[in-house]
């Protein structure tokens, strides 16, 4: 019988950032097949004719987009510290 292998689809840095922290934790190596389903390519929107007084943020890139479109300095509620921190 095969090892069980983990199928990670996201995005391939932060599939490979996932699977680093998950073999720290099991103190081991994780069999692991990185298969991405999308890529993410950065781009600027033009900025929303909007005034918003806070933002919810979800991800890293959505808080670096937010920032490209002038939206910095707002309060936000973002999902995790990685999001917080971008």
């Amino acid at each position: 019988m095969t090892e069980p292998m983990l199928l990670l689809t996201r995005p391939e840095p932060a599939a490979r950032r996932f699977l680093a922290e998950l073999e720290l934790a099991a103190g081991r190596h994780v069999p692991a097949l990185i298969a991405p389903l999308l890529r993410i390519d950065e781009m600027t929107p033009p900025r929303p004719e909007l005034s918003p007084a806070a933002l919810i943020l979800t991800s890293e890139r959505g808080a670096r987009g937010a920032a490209r479109m002038g939206y910095a300095g707002l309060p936000a509620w973002c999902v995790g510290p990685r999001t917080a921190q971008a």
